[in-house]
């Protein structure tokens, strides 16, 4: 089977340099907020170009967190309709109001339809989402934001290494959200996640509020919350991190291949700049039959899945935030299909799962 994902296969590449990282860490019982993490965080920060890196528990815990420490409360945050739930649920559990945003063919926010929001609402916050490590409109998006006084919040669960204009995704808004959720391009080997920031304020708020509220050890000001990053996670991630750059290149290839081949078939990601570095966390394609589509693929030897046969305004949680047509969202809900990418995938791999496409639709 040609997995979405090997993990285990990506592990071997590298086991010498992470068996050694590990035993490090068990070593020095290093387990939970210490030097590994913080040697984390630093590389995180340089690699993103930020001034800070704050390592959380998950990525969830750091939208959580990001939006706490701007003190928000009943205020409206759009987020964009087509996305993994995660992002509105950290909006509405920090007692927020999502106002749903279409999404265009790029997978991220339509900045034409935010400005109709932003016109006809009083927005406190806007979250983009990098979704499957497509850049947003951030020139537009921080425009727009500036101009009404908006904040700006980055959901950069799918983007480590994306960038556009040099600039890293996550930089721009006051705050980057990262997961590092196993099959993340960079996954650690559990959940984690961190916030970047160029707030020193910010920063430091939320350090303290991912470890309980406290400023020493039984010093405590805020109500917090327990999401430390663990010693191991942060030595698995920090030996990753040095690897990302070649395993983002390889993605690259990888989807150059499709590029040239699968365009006959089916409707292939459409990205808004080609000078920005794309990092594809996943290859989306609109594909007609879809659901058969998946069934022949899995047939042949492919794994392949969906993301996401929903809207998140859909959603029973959510369905009563829902006041529009999300036209395009619900379109990627009833035809997307993302085939494997990753950095492991030999050019057998990739023509395997190209002819798997092709043998399907030649029938018709």
């Amino acid at each position: 089977m040609i997995e979405i994902a090997n993990l285990h296969e990506q592990y071997l590449s590298i086991k010498e340099e992470i068996d050694s990282a590990i035993a490090d860490v068990i070593s020095r019982s290093a387990f939970v907020g210490n030097k590994t993490v913080a040697m984390f965080e630093d590389a995180f920060a340089a690699y993103t170009g930020a001034k800070h890196c704050v390592a959380v528990a998950n990525g969830t815990d750091a939208l959580e967190i990001a939006i706490e420490a701007l003190e928000l409360r009943g205020k409206k945050i759009v987020v964009p309709a087509m996305t993994a739930a995660p992002t509105v649920e950290a909006v509405v559990r920090t007692g927020n109001i999502p106002v749903f945003c279409d999404v265009d063919r790029t997978y991220s926010i339509d900045v034409y339809e935010l400005e109709r929001i932003v016109r006809e609402q009083s927005v406190s916050a806007i979250i983009p989402v990098h979704l499957f490590g497509s850049p947003a409109n951030m020139v537009a998006i921080e425009k727009m934001a500036h101009a009404n006084n908006i904040i700006i919040i980055e959901d950069c669960a799918q983007a480590h290494g994306t960038m556009t204009d040099g600039i890293h995704v996550g930089t721009t808004g006051v705050a980057g959200c990262f997961s590092f959720y196993p099959g993340k391009n960079l996954g650690a080997f559990g959940d984690g996640g961190a916030i970047i920031t160029n707030s020193d304020a910010l920063a430091e708020r939320y350090r303290i509020l991912r470890d309980h509220g406290r400023v020493g050890k039984f010093d405590h000001t805020v109500v917090g919350r327990n999401s430390r990053l663990d010693g191991i996670q942060a030595a698995v991630l920090e030996v990753k991190l040095r690897h990302l750059n070649d395993w983002t290149a390889a993605r690259q290839a990888n989807a150059e291949y499709y590029n040239e081949f699968l365009g006959e078939w089916v409707m292939l990601p459409e990205w808004r700049d080609s000078s920005a570095c794309y990092t594809y966390h996943q290859y989306p394609v609109l594909a007609p039959q879809r659901d058969r589509l998946l069934a022949h693929l899995h047939s042949k030897g492919v794994e392949a899945g969906k993301h996401y046969p929903f809207s998140l305004p859909s959603l029973v949680p959510y369905k009563q935030y829902g006041k529009g047509n999300y036209i395009i969202a619900q379109l990627i809900a009833d035809n997307e299909i993302s085939l494997p990418i990753h950095e492991m995938l030999s050019y057998n791999d990739l023509n395997t799962v190209i002819l798997a496409v092709e043998s399907f639709y030649e029938q018709f």
